[in-house]
C-alpha cells in the first residue's frame, strides 16, 4: 500500500518525554498533532511537515 493510497497515517511521537499522535490524511495533505497536554509541535516536526 502507498502512502498515498491510505486514508490515514498514524505516527506516536515522544518529543522530550511525552508521547504525541500526528495524525496524516495524505489525500487532503492535512496533518493533525494530537496532544493530550495542550503543547504546540515543536520546530523540528514543523520543518518535516513542511516539507
Amino acid at each position: 500500500m502507498e502512502c498515498q493510497d491510505a486514508k490515514y497515517v498514524f505516527i506516536p511521537y515522544n518529543p522530550d518525554f511525552h508521547w504525541v499522535l500526528v495524525v496524516i490524511k495524505p489525500r487532503k495533505m492535512i496533518v493533525h498533532y494530537l496532544d493530550p497536554m495542550h503543547h504546540k509541535p515543536c520546530e523540528d516536526l514543523k520543518n518535516i511537515v513542511n516539507m
